[in-house]
């Protein structure tokens, strides 16, 4: 009788560490199953946060495009600008020279 009090104890003492176990594989199985949706929210995150810097690097290129367009069109407005303005003390060197002869 004392042995099968000991093997009752011993099976009670296994089934109380297979219980112990479960739960540890349970608890284990769900933080596994929290950590895949986490990093695949995270993934997903990645993945917009991808799309929207090469979506902002083509943007910066056509700025950076549109604002060297728009220095050289400047320059071109500068240079004119210049050959009206040199054109115009032509003229008036001319005006005042046929100004004094009239007079």
């Amino acid at each position: 009788e004392a042995r099968t009090r000991e093997e009752a104890a011993l099976l009670e003492a296994q089934r109380t560490a297979y219980d112990m176990l479960l739960a540890a594989r349970n608890n284990l199985e769900g933080e596994a199953t929290h950590n895949v949706n986490e990093m695949s929210e995270l993934s997903s995150k990645i993945v917009v946060m991808v799309t929207d810097k090469v979506e902002m690097e083509d943007m910066l290129r056509q700025a950076r495009s549109q604002v060297m367009y728009l220095q050289g069109e400047l320059t071109s407005i500068i240079r004119e600008r210049e050959t009206l303005k040199g054109q115009v003390l032509d003229h008036e060197a001319i005006r005042v020279s046929m100004q004094s002869e009239v007079e």
